[in-house]
């Protein structure tokens, strides 16, 4: 059962892979989650959701894919996420700090533009 659902994941839907990434965890099923990994998820995920981004950070991090999320913040997907929530954003930067991506979190903060859209939105 954990070979089927490492082999069905949708590569493209970051919340997807971190929930079967943390189901595999769970049942330790270590040879499935680096046949999952060696898919190379980071490079396919759309980044465009900042609470799934963040859910998939969660997950690498709790399968020590140090790589993956490498791989994933290479792709910076603090500047590639929609800010149309900030309660999703607040979640990513959350977990971009976790990663240590503190750079990305600095440079997303600093950006009035943005900031200032998305403060318009909360209030």
């Amino acid at each position: 059962m954990a070979e089927r659902a490492a082999a069905q994941v949708a590569l493209d839907d970051p919340a997807a892979v971190a929930e079967i990434l943390e189901g595999l965890q769970a049942v330790v099923a270590g040879e499935q989650i680096a046949a999952l990994l060696a898919c190379g998820p980071a490079a396919h995920v759309v980044l465009d959701d900042p609470a799934a981004v963040a859910e998939m950070l969660e997950g690498l991090q709790v399968v020590a894919a140090k790589e993956q999320i490498t791989a994933l913040l290479a792709r910076d997907p603090a500047a590639n996420v929609l800010c149309h929530n900030p309660r999703p954003l607040g979640w990513l930067l959350e977990a971009l700090h976790e990663v240590g991506a503190q750079e990305q979190v600095t440079v997303w903060l600093s950006g009035p533009p943005r900031m200032s859209s998305l403060m318009t939105q909360a209030t």
